[in-house]
Parts: structure tokens; C-alpha cells; sequence
């Protein structure tokens, strides 16, 4: 098990992430209604995690938190110096005890993203109600190749302008000003140089008609 405490000035939550042998992962978020400092939090995320374990059954657990503070003074090696979190300290060897086989210990935060992640998800999202679902996909491909597939249609009348875009993108980074054979993009905007130096602003195909019907009205 892998938890993470989150408490700010405006809101506060909490990140629990259970792990099996077999490679299944249960990762939990909550948010903490009520106000509560950052030591207060991490301790909520840890008996929060030992109670859920244990209501499932497990008698088996080894636990991950990257507050040193926190996981030094549940194993003992810190003394708990604030009276706060004294009915926490009496909870956690309560609940520890109910384990048959039972390790806690400290972890690089960077090992710990997960739980920290779920933690600022709990603090951060509002809703209403007692919970929320939330789900995270992975998107194997850009949105771009979907939507082709999606309006065939509409992929074939794609801007003439924006590959150009993106070669000019490609060769040169910084400025605001790029520019690529006879053609110049200032501010986001094509432009094409004419004899003598002029620039004239490209414009899509939908502008073109609309700049010919002027012409013929």
C-alpha cells in the first residue's frame, strides 16, 4: 500500500493506492471535508488505507509514504511531539496490531507519484454528493488521427497552409517571425513574398471563394 496526504488553506485530500501480488491496482482518492493540517492528512491517508485493507480482509501488508516525518513516528522512531495527532499515534497501533505480517516504510517521492497524484485529485475536483467517478484512459494516438477516420469529409478539405506551418515550425524554434523559401509566418500568420519583396497574407480555400464572389458581385 502506497499513501499520500494533501492539505492546503483551501481544501484538503488524500491518495491510497493498493497493490497485489498478482499486479491488480486499486488506487483511491478522497476528499477530506474538514479542516486539518498536512501531518493530520498524511495520517488520515495512512489509517484510511490500513482500515480499507482490512476490511477486505488482508492480513498481509507492507506500506509505502514518502512524509519521512510521519512514517518515522508510526514505526516508532520518531517521538510524536504533537498533542493533535496524539488519537491518531493511538489508532495506528491499534489497527497495525489487527495484521498478521504488517511493515511500514519510507519511499523517494518520486516512487510515490501515484498516491500524490490521487491525493491532489481529492483536494483539487469539486462535486456534489459523497462521491464522484472519474475515469483516466490512455490515449494511444493523437485525437487527429481519430477524427480523420471520424469526418473523411472534412480531412480532405484540411488547410493548404497549415503543412507549411509546420515544416516552417520544425526548422526553427523562438521568435515570432519564421521563414521558409518564399514564405514567411509572422505571429501565426502565412504570408508569401511576391516580387519586389511584397507580403501577401495566404488564406484557405472557404476565404479564397468568398474573395472571388466579392470580385464578381
Amino acid at each position: 500500500m502506497r499513501f499520500d496526504g494533501l492539505a492546503t488553506t483551501a481544501s484538503n485530500g488524500i491518495g491510497v493506492v493498493l497493490s497485489c501480488e498478482d499486479g491488480d491496482i486499486m488506487p483511491l482518492s478522497f476528499k477530506l471535508d474538514f479542516l486539518c493540517l498536512n501531518n493530520a492528512a498524511e495520517y488520515e491517508a495512512y489509517l484510511i488505507g490500513l482500515a480499507i485493507t482490512l476490511s477486505m480482509g488482508i492480513k498481509h501488508i507492507r506500506v509505502l509514504g514518502d512524509f519521512n516525518l510521519v512514517v518515522s513516528q508510526v514505526k516508532g522512531d520518531f517521538a510524536l511531539r504533537e498533542h493533535s495527532l496524539a488519537s491518531y499515534q493511538t489508532w495506528v497501533q491499534k489497527v497495525e496490531g489487527k495484521f498478521q505480517a504488517f511493515s511500514v516504510e519510507y519511499t523517494q517521492r518520486s516512487e510515490n507519484r501515484f498516491a500524490d497524484a490521487l491525493a491532489t485529485l481529492g483536494s483539487q475536483i469539486p462535486f456534489k454528493g459523497e462521491s464522484t467517478l472519474i475515469k483516466v484512459r490512455k490515449q494511444q494516438n493523437s485525437i487527429v488521427g481519430t477524427l480523420k477516420r471520424m469526418f473523411p469529409e472534412e480531412s480532405e478539405k484540411e488547410d493548404w497552409r497549415n503543412e507549411i506551418k509546420r515544416e516552417m515550425r520544425k526548422l526553427m524554434c523562438g521568435g515570432s517571425i519564421k521563414e521558409l523559401k518564399d514564405y514567411t509566418l509572422i505571429e501565426g500568420e502565412l504570408y508569401k513574398r511576391l516580387p519586389g519583396g511584397i507580403l501577401s497574407k495566404c488564406i484557405n480555400e472557404k476565404e479564397g471563394k468568398l474573395k472571388l464572389e466579392e470580385l464578381h458581385s
